[in-house]
């Protein structure tokens, strides 16, 4: 099994959502941060607050960052899907045409 590393993942994923997971789980920017900043500045910043966690909220992280990684790919998202029921699948599909 290949070492995860987390720095591919943030580049993968939009500021908008790292933002969003930040506030969720109350991860500081670095001061001189902000999430308006061009892309790359926000994606070092973010990497520098994940590195700025003490050991233990660093493993919980690493392991939602490590079961997200592994559900982006096409089984994953399949297996996303088949935990929707058929329905909301079929709702969201019609309201957003």
């Amino acid at each position: 099994m290949a070492a995860f590393n987390y720095r591919d993942l943030v580049r993968q994923v939009r500021n908008q959502y790292w933002e969003f997971y930040f506030k969720a789980r109350r991860i500081e920017l670095p001061e001189d941060a902000t999430w308006s900043q061009p892309e790359k500045e926000v994606q070092s910043s973010i990497q520098k607050g994940f590195d700025a966690l003490d050991e233990g909220a660093l493993g919980f992280v690493y392991a939602e960052l490590r079961r997200v990684k592994s559900l982006a790919s096409v089984r994953g998202v399949q297996a996303l899907r088949n935990t929707v029921p058929w329905a909301t699948r079929c709702w969201t599909t019609l309201s957003t045409t």
